[in-house]
């Protein structure tokens, strides 16, 4: 488990890592802290959007969980 306090880019997440709301937001989902846990409850109905792994108290995202959503949900260039 990674704990970097830098900021991660999308290129930058490591599949096998663990990453906290600070290192994701806004650097990779550029919306407030409220927003994002906001669509992490709306999509725990549709299972649409990644959810969080908590520990203690701690709440952390897998990285491979939301390079798969930014991958799904890319808009084609061109």
């Amino acid at each position: 488990m990674s704990q970097s306090s830098a900021p991660a880019a999308h290129g930058q997440l490591l599949d096998h890592e663990l990453v906290r709301i600070s290192q994701i937001v806004p650097s990779i989902f550029p919306v407030s802290r409220a927003t994002f846990l906001r669509r992490v409850k709306d999509g725990a109905r549709d299972g649409s959007f990644p959810q969080p792994i908590k520990v203690g108290r701690c709440v952390f995202f897998s990285a491979a969980d939301i390079r798969h959503f930014i991958d799904a949900h890319k808009t084609p260039q061109g």
